[in-house]
């Protein structure tokens, strides 16, 4: 499996995204966040979650907690990104972009 990685200014471990993921949020247009799991006691820390927002989303700019939807509570997860990771079909400019294989 290949993934892409993006290097976020500011952090010192890169993002790693799936490629399918990737592709995803690239072929659905509009502005995607990362937001990490960030909660020490949950054996899920540093799991991603991306969330698309824009004038089109329910969110226009990124809330600093990842929204609760119908089936999770996301309270963990913080935002990471301070610019969209994904932006018009594209990786953002400023983001450093590696594949590698799994």
């Amino acid at each position: 499996m290949n993934r892409t990685i993006v290097t976020l200014p500011d952090r010192k471990e890169p993002i790693r995204i799936g490629s399918g993921a990737a592709r995803t949020m690239c072929d659905r247009g509009g502005f995607w966040f990362a937001y990490e799991n960030q909660d020490l006691c949950s054996v899920g820390i540093g799991h991603l979650k991306f969330l698309r927002c824009g004038p089109d989303c329910t969110f226009r700019i990124p809330p600093a907690t990842l929204p609760d939807s119908a089936t999770e509570i996301n309270w963990r997860y913080r935002l990471i990104s301070p610019e969209p990771i994904v932006s018009d079909g594209a990786i953002a400019r400023w983001a450093t972009i590696e594949t590698e294989e799994e």
